[in-house]
C-alpha cells in the first residue's frame, strides 16, 4: 500500500479537537501566535451540533448556557451575535419531579434556578441589558457559536484531519493524510479518552505498564435523547415548567424529560409542543424504544 507523502509543517501552537474550547482557544489567541487547530470531524463544534426538520430546532448536544456563567455570553456579544439570542422564558421556570407515577412540583420549586445556576444579581449591568432569563440560546440553535468561530478561524481550521500519532516528547502531530506538524506546545481539547488513547500510543510515555498510568483509566457512560413532538391538543398538562426529572426509583427507561418548546420560543411550529427525553436505553434496539415510547405516554 502506498503511504501519504510526508508533509511537515511548523506553528506556536498545535490545538487538537475543535470544539467549543479548541475553537475558543484558537480565537482569543489568534493574534498572538500561529496555530493550526485539527478535527477528524467533516464541521466543527464537537457536540454542539444543531439540527433542522422543517420549523422543528432539535439539539444534538447542550440546548443552552447559562446566564450566571457569563464567559459564553461574553463570547457571543464580541462575536456580533446579540441580535441571534434568545432567553428562556422563566416565567414558567419550574422544574416537575415524577413521584409515585404523578407529576410534582420539585422541592425547590420556588428557588430553582438560584438554587442550581446561583445568583443572577453577580452579573454586569451590560450583561443583563443583553440578556435576562437564566439560559441563553440561539435562535437557529446553538450551533449558531461554533460555527461563528470557524468562520474566523478558516485559515487555522483544519477539518477531516485526523490525528493517528502524538508524540509530546517532539512535539509533533502526525494526520491521516500524511501531513506531520511540530509546535512549540500542543493543546488537547479531544475527550479525555480520545487524549487517553493518543497518549497510552506512545511508549516513551510509560515506563512500564499503560494500565498504570492515570490517562489509561477514563471511564465514560452514555446517555441518549430523543424528540418527541405532539399536536398541543394531544398534552393535557399544563407544561408550565422546563421539564421532569425522573428518579430511579420510578423504574422508568427515562431519566429526565426537557419541555423545550416551553423552555424557549422558536423551537416548533406553533400548535405544537416539543419534548428532549434523556435516556440509557440503546434506541437502537426497537424494544428499547418502544418502552421509551410507553414510558414517556404514561406520564402524560
Amino acid at each position: 500500500m502506498r503511504l501519504p507523502p510526508r508533509i511537515c509543517q511548523t506553528t506556536d501552537l498545535i490545538i487538537l479537537g475543535a470544539g467549543i474550547t479548541g475553537l475558543a482557544a484558537g480565537y482569543f489567541l489568534r493574534d498572538k501566535l500561529s496555530c493550526v487547530i485539527l478535527d477528524a470531524n467533516n464541521e466543527a463544534g464537537g457536540v454542539i451540533k444543531t439540527s433542522k426538520i422543517g420549523d422543528f430546532v432539535l439539539e444534538q448536544g447542550p440546548d443552552c448556557f447559562m446566564n450566571t456563567k457569563p464567559h459564553v455570553l461574553d463570547l457571543s456579544l464580541k462575536l456580533g451575535l446579540k441580535a441571534k439570542l434568545i432567553e428562556s422564558k422563566d416565567y414558567q421556570r419550574q422544574v416537575w419531579l415524577l413521584k409515585n407515577g404523578d407529576l410534582v412540583p420539585s422541592d425547590y420549586e420556588n428557588k430553582s434556578v438560584p438554587y442550581f445556576l446561583g445568583n443572577r444579581k453577580t452579573l454586569s449591568r451590560t450583561r443583563e441589558r443583553a440578556c435576562n432569563g437564566s439560559c441563553i440560546s440561539f435562535r437557529d440553535g446553538m450551533q449558531t457559536l461554533p460555527h461563528t468561530l470557524a468562520g474566523k478561524l478558516k485559515n487555522q481550521l483544519q477539518l477531516n484531519t485526523r490525528i493517528t500519532h502524538l508524540d509530546p516528547a517532539k512535539l509533533e502531530v502526525t494526520c491521516n493524510n500524511g501531513q506531520v506538524f511540530k509546535a512549540k506546545a500542543i493543546l488537547s481539547t479531544l475527550p479525555a479518552y480520545e487524549t487517553s488513547h493518543l497518549l497510552n500510543c506512545h511508549p516513551g510515555l510509560d515506563p512500564g505498564s499503560s494500565n498504570s498510568q492515570p490517562w489509561s483509566k477514563f471511564k465514560t457512560t452514555t446517555t441518549t435523547s430523543l424528540y418527541l413532538a405532539y399536536k398541543r391538543s394531544a398534552i393535557s398538562h399544563p407544561l408550565n415548567g422546563f421539564g421532569i426529572i425522573i428518579p430511579p426509583t420510578e423504574n422508568k427507561s427515562l431519566t429526565a424529560v426537557t419541555f423545550v418548546s416551553s423552555k424557549f420560543d422558536h423551537r416548533c411550529p406553533a400548535n405544537h409542543v416539543l419534548f428532549r427525553v434523556f435516556t440509557k436505553q440503546d434506541l437502537l434496539v426497537t424494544l428499547a424504544k418502544a418502552r421509551v415510547y410507553a414510558d414517556f405516554e404514561a406520564i402524560f
